[in-house]
């Protein structure tokens, strides 16, 4: 019953002092279920991974635990023990479905609309978050649900990343350090700190990762980084923040590269996985993978931009795993 109605039906009552009672109690009624409507509201996670072991277990823990009501995982020739992971939550019941995509080439955005009709069709979700393994969806208030209905009316929720900066040698573990582009630095900025590195540099050409309804969902776009939606009206929520790791470690840069390449190599698209392919066959190629790393992150700059307020810790991530038992 809404507000209209509950004044409709005051008309009947005949004194003043029951239509004063009726409408308190219905208007309570009425407030106490659109703060719970949230809890209806059934939000499903899709999740493309290729041998992820490092990550892929804590990911799915931690996203549980943030209130997903389940999730749909496309695994693409894991070999490295992420397939077994993945069963075993399949067992629980935090996975959905895991569907074993062969195709060498990577085929994102098809995998991604083919697993978001499945949670429309199948387990109808209201709302989709697309994510990848090395992607963490914060929310304020520790729940993902609960953060995406104070958005209001908004189909789309653009997201943008929040980088890791990872250790500069492969033995930290980068679950023990939480170093992440606060913000950008502006151009006039870079310069004063002698700083020409793009990674840390604020532009105007941004891609967004979405939260999105599937009410009106048309299509994906590639790497999640929008949505074809029906009516859309997106906004970029200040309570829900998108933790990157995309680069762990140097080991786990120098694995990226590789697979990487293989997999972007022969896509037919243009565009697709440029960074991976400039690293291959610039660097690793020519034995010298290092230098890239070590050109990515600016690591001698770090003091630099840490003092700029560019790079600054935020165990967010951290403390919500050792609080719900993760690590």
């Amino acid at each position: 019953m809404n507000e209209f109605m509950i004044n409709m039906l005051c008309g009947f009552l005949p004194t003043k002092q029951q239509r004063r009672k009726f409408k308190e109690e219905q208007l309570e009624k009425h407030r106490t279920r659109q703060q719970n409507a949230w809890k209806k509201q059934k939000l499903i996670m899709t999740l493309v991974c290729k041998d992820e072991i490092d990550i892929i277990e804590k990911h799915i823990r931690f996203h549980k635990a943030m209130g997903i009501d389940g999730c749909i995982v496309t695994d693409n020739n894991s070999s490295d023990g992420t397939r077994e992971i993945l069963e075993k939550y399949k067992n629980d019941g935090t996975i959905l479905e895991i569907i074993d995509e062969p195709n060498p080439t990577h085929m994102h955005g098809v995998w991604v609309d083919r697993m978001i009709r499945l949670a429309k069709q199948k387990y109808h979700a209201d709302w989709i978050i697309n994510s990848d393994a090395d992607e963490f969806w914060y929310a304020e208030s520790g729940n993902l649900k609960k953060d995406i209905a104070k958005c209001g009316k908004a189909n789309i929720l653009n997201l943008y990343f929040h980088n890791f900066i990872p250790p500069e040698d492969s033995k930290t573990d980068y679950f023990q350090t939480s170093f992440f582009i606060n913000r950008e630095l502006q151009p006039y900025e870079a310069e004063n700190l002698g700083i020409n590195n793009k990674f840390y540099i604020w532009s105007e050409k941004k891609y967004p990762k979405v939260i999105h309804r599937t009410k009106g969902y048309i299509r994906i776009l590639d790497g999640n980084h929008g949505v074809r939606i029906k009516h859309p009206d997106a906004v970029s929520p200040v309570n829900i923040r998108l933790y990157h790791y995309y680069i762990r470690n140097y080991k786990h840069f120098e694995n990226k590269v590789v697979k990487g390449y293989a997999s972007v190599k022969d896509h037919p698209k243009k565009g697709i996985g440029s960074e991976w392919k400039a690293w291959y066959e610039k660097y690793y190629a020519q034995n010298r993978l290092i230098d890239a790393y070590n050109e990515k992150f600016s690591f001698d700059k770090l003091p630099a931009l840490k003092n700029a307020g560019c790079v600054a810790n935020d165990p967010s991530i951290i403390n919500f795993m050792k609080y719900k038992n993760i690590l």
